[in-house]
């Protein structure tokens, strides 16, 4: 995780957590495996959850309910479904949800080292927007 974002997106959640360092890996892993270049790519979110994760959605990529491109859809897991405007790819992302760590100083170092693939499931979205 690049420092420099993590701290802007600190600044812009207004604390460190590990609900922020969730979101913030989401999105590294969202721009890896969708290939997303930011700026120029049009995302839109369909969250599942409205929790400090969903913050590192909306400061990477800009998501917002006002701007009409971020959604929520309460499932009960900690999980976003993205879809890529301009090349119609999409993703579904859940949160496996492993602590293993005792203090969320720990457990957020813990996340943001971790590898996506170890701290998330990915499929396809199962509907269209």
């Amino acid at each position: 995780m690049d420092s420099l974002l993590w701290e802007e997106a600190v600044r812009f959640h207004g604390h460190e957590c590990p609900g922020l360092a969730i979101g913030m890996k989401a999105c590294e892993a969202i721009i890896g495996k969708m290939n997303i270049k930011l700026n120029k790519d049009e995302i839109i979110c369909i969250t599942e959850n409205n929790t400090c994760p969903l913050d590192g959605i909306k400061y990477v990529f800009g998501c917002d309910y006002d701007k009409k491109n971020l959604f929520y859809k309460e499932s009960g897991e900690l999980a976003f479904n993205i879809f890529n405007i301009n090349n119609k790819d999409s993703l579904r992302i859940i949160y496996k949800g492993k602590n293993n760590t005792n203090s969320n100083g720990e457990y957020t170092k813990y996340i943001l080292n971790e590898n996506v693939d170890e701290l998330f499931d990915f499929s396809k979205v199962k509907y269209s927007l």
